[in-house]
């Protein structure tokens, strides 16, 4: 696997523990976030979506590499 991809696997799962840890941040039973303005609150959430939007663009890429690999070797 060429250098590249392998820098994009390893940046999904960063971006998976990262997200794992603000997704429990947010939605665990910490006073912390509780006691949190609403708008940084808000801005906390949108960031946890577009992180995941972001790791389904990631896999999406991860998918496409295995189709070129395989579609590679069928050219052969």
């Amino acid at each position: 696997m060429p250098p590249h991809q392998v820098r994009v696997i390893e940046e999904l799962w960063q971006l998976r523990d990262r997200l794992e840890n603000l997704n429990t941040f947010i939605n665990g039973n910490g006073v912390i976030f509780a006691s949190l303005e609403e708008g940084e609150k808000m801005l906390l959430r949108l960031q946890a979506t577009h992180m995941a939007d972001y790791a389904d663009v990631l896999e999406s890429r991860i998918a496409a590499f295995s189709l070129s690999t395989v579609s590679a070797g069928i050219k052969q």
